[in-house]
Order: C-alpha cells, then sequence, then structure tokens
C-alpha cells in the first residue's frame, strides 16, 4: 500500500495505492495524524479508490471489523473523515461508515468526491 498526502484548502486529502494491508493503514493513518497536527486540521479526505483488497465479499467485512479499531482511537475528537471508493467497494465500505460512527467518530463513506468535500465543510456530521 502507498499514499500521498497533500494539503487541499481546509482539509488533508490522501490518496492510498495498491493492495489493502491492515499493517500498513495504521501507518498511514499515523502518518495522517502527523499531518493533521502540523497542519493544524480536523479534516480528512481518502481516495482509496485504487486500492485493491477492500472489494472482495467474503474478506470486506473482516477487514472492516479490524481496521476500525485501529483508526478510531487515534483520531483526535472532532475530526470528520471522509472516504471516496467505487461502487463495489462502498456497497462493503458503509459498514465501516456504521461501526465508526456507532464509536463516537465522524465518518462519511461516498462514491462522489463532491458529496464528501461537502459533508466535511458542514458544520454538524
Amino acid at each position: 500500500m502507498d499514499s500521498t498526502y497533500e494539503k487541499r484548502n481546509n482539509y488533508l486529502f490522501i490518496k492510498v495505492t495498491g493492495h489493502f494491508d491492515v499493517n500498513r493503514s495504521k501507518e498511514i493513518v499515523d502518518e495522517a495524524l502527523e499531518k493533521l497536527r502540523i497542519h493544524n486540521l480536523n479534516k480528512v479526505f481518502y481516495d482509496v479508490t485504487e486500492l485493491k483488497g477492500l472489494d472482495e465479499a467474503k474478506e470486506s467485512i473482516m477487514k472492516m471489523f479490524v481496521l476500525a479499531p485501529l483508526i478510531t482511537p487515534a483520531l483526535p475528537k472532532g475530526t470528520k473523515t471522509s472516504f471516496l471508493g467505487t461502487e463495489k467497494q462502498v456497497s462493503k465500505y458503509s459498514f465501516f461508515e456504521d461501526v465508526t460512527t456507532r464509536l463516537g467518530f465522524a465518518v462519511k463513506v461516498t462514491t462522489e468526491p463532491e458529496e464528501g468535500l461537502e459533508w466535511l465543510s458542514e458544520e454538524k456530521s
């Protein structure tokens, strides 16, 4: 898994590519947290449309269970995170949105970049 980071307006844009790996996901989250602190940001937009391995039906749900506890405790309160995925990913990734939202974090999963960016800009999630 590879990632690139870019500060855009009032959010951190992260493009993730390659094949899904839980350990590398944790590293990417840690890197993102550092960049959020450096730039004094609390909004993140992940583009995972080129990430492979999330749309494999049998493993996808288990991966979301494993990934959610890794990400959620590390995020500062008030952080909003939007994930842009493919139609195939999002049909399963919405489960991740449900899990993390129930854990008290503001997460939006979408196939439309405009929808994710609009949600990030809203004052209330």
